[in-house]
């Protein structure tokens, strides 16, 4: 439970805000670092903890701004936050435990472990799944289709939906599109395979052995940590607390500190859990059906920064943001943890980089560049009794959601309407029957007749999810 007694606000507010090993950092460095958190370095701003590991060490520890807004607590090395996004790497990182310890194969199929999950005529593999190459839906982007909101996502909601999943975005293997549904489908593996819940396996061979002790998992709706940060979001009115309350887990659903985050970067380079193997599998990329590499590993990207070999990966939930970056040549790793959802404006991460990597940096790539010349292309047009060939009701037994498509005389448009989401106006596109709405496309099917039958709609997440044109009671 987070206690705001008095002991507690003096403890934050001496040691909070101290730095670890000064002296391995310069005056000058800790100056830069500073400057960038400064905006936020007051009593009516969320803030920053920013924590630096050098050969193992945490080298430079601190906090900017606050962790409570209302209780004007300070945000401190040892302020607990969600690690949003995060989170993949350990769930991961425990996959390749268990491989290595031949409790489970990357190559298994999934419905080996749950032959509930459907059978889409392809297997796919725990290998799919941690490269984010599975074609399984993602959980947030059939919600949004849902009209769906937020917040309280419950794991049991992932085998409702891999249950109820007809088709797949794609052949296993073909592409990559990130997928929390995957991740949360390799906790639930996690549990099953080492016949422990997800947290009493974290707690016991991961964190307790690496003495993070101050590290949780969220795996039940409104769980309180100790120290726990608040989330914001800002408006035209000032900061409001943004919610998440959560209960799934493996794709996020881990709240850690700087301190404790710290001794996991520090086991990059020199292992306390997990070999030589574990170490080196978490690091290798995936490969799609067409051999082509992926930048993506083990809940971790991999790629270069100005020339700089980089491991790393961000992470947001409601309001949290967090950033972890890992140098391997330079033995140099960065965490920063805040509880504001405008955080990636400041770009600190890269910044911080810069601060330390001065004089092994590439030249910056100038993005300004672009000669490319774009070619405009006119969208379709469309008489109103055309549009009125796809007005209609439609239905997706996949997500059991009914859209309505109707034509507005006044506004002369196609407008569709959604349970919760209200009305949005669809903008015709250069290919014949395809229409969009901000974060939607649709694409309508017409039988042999030329009449529309069916429309498949893409979110980003969501590929060609097919929706029935239906006819249904009215009172």
């Amino acid at each position: 439970m987070k206690n705001y007694s008095l002991l507690l606000i003096f403890s934050i507010l001496f040691f909070g805000n101290h730095l670890v090993g000064q002296k391995k950092l310069s005056k000058d460095q800790i100056q830069q670092i500073d400057a960038i958190f400064s905006e936020w370095n007051n009593e009516d701003n969320p803030g920053a903890g920013v924590g630096i590991v050098k050969d193992g060490q945490l080298i430079f520890s601190k906090g900017y701004g606050m962790a409570s807004l209302q209780h004007k607590i300070p945000f401190g090395p040892n302020t607990v936050a969600d690690l949003g996004s995060v989170a993949k790497q350990f769930t991961s990182f425990a996959i390749a435990l268990l491989a290595e310890e031949g409790k489970l194969s990357l190559d298994d199929d999934i419905r080996k472990y749950y032959p509930e999950i459907s059978d889409f005529g392809h297997k796919i593999t725990i290998r799919h799944l941690v490269h984010h190459t599975s074609g399984l839906r993602e959980i947030y982007g059939v919600f949004t289709l849902q009209g769906w909101s937020g917040p309280g996502v419950r794991q049991e909601d992932i085998f409702h939906l891999l249950r109820q999943q007809k088709e797949l975005n794609f052949k296993p293997g073909d592409q990559y599109l990130y997928c929390n549904t995957s991740y949360a489908l390799l906790g639930a593996i996690i549990e099953k395979v080492s016949g422990q819940s997800f947290e009493d396996f974290f707690q016991s061979r991961i964190f307790k052995p690496l003495g993070m002790n101050h590290t949780y998992i969220m795996d039940h709706l409104g769980e309180i940590f100790q120290n726990g940060a608040d989330s914001y979001m800002p408006t035209d009115r000032g900061f409001v607390e943004s919610y998440d309350n959560s209960s799934m887990f493996g794709q996020g659903g881990f709240y850690s500190n700087i301190e404790d985050m710290s001794k996991w970067l520090a086991n990059f380079q020199e292992p306390k859990v997990g070999n030589k193997n574990v170490m080196e599998q978490i690091l290798e990329t995936g490969k799609l059906n067409s051999e082509e590499e992926l930048t993506y590993a083990f809940g971790l990207r991999v790629g270069k920064y100005r020339g700089v070999k980089v491991v790393e990966h961000s992470g947001s939930s409601a309001g949290f943001r967090t950033w972890m970056r890992w140098c391997p040549e330079q033995q140099i790793g960065i965490i920063i943890q805040t509880n504001r959802s405008d955080a990636g404006q400041l770009q600190a991460i890269d910044k911080i980089t810069d601060i330390l990597l001065s004089d092994q940096l590439g030249p910056v790539p100038n993005s300004s560049q672009n000669n490319s010349k774009e070619e405009v292309v006119s969208n379709q047009e469309y008489s109103s009794e055309q549009l009125n060939k796809f007005v209609g009701t439609y239905y997706s037994p996949e997500i059991e959601m009914v859209y309505t498509f109707y034509f507005d005389e006044k506004e002369k448009g196609l407008f569709v309407k959604r349970f919760r989401s209200g009305s949005s106006l669809l903008s015709p596109s250069p290919e014949k029957d395809f229409f969009s709405t901000p974060g939607m496309r649709f694409k309508f099917e017409r039988d042999d007749t030329g009449r529309v039958i069916s429309f498949r709609v893409s979110n980003g997440r969501i590929l060609n999810m097919k929706f029935f044109r239906v006819m249904l009671p009215s009172f």
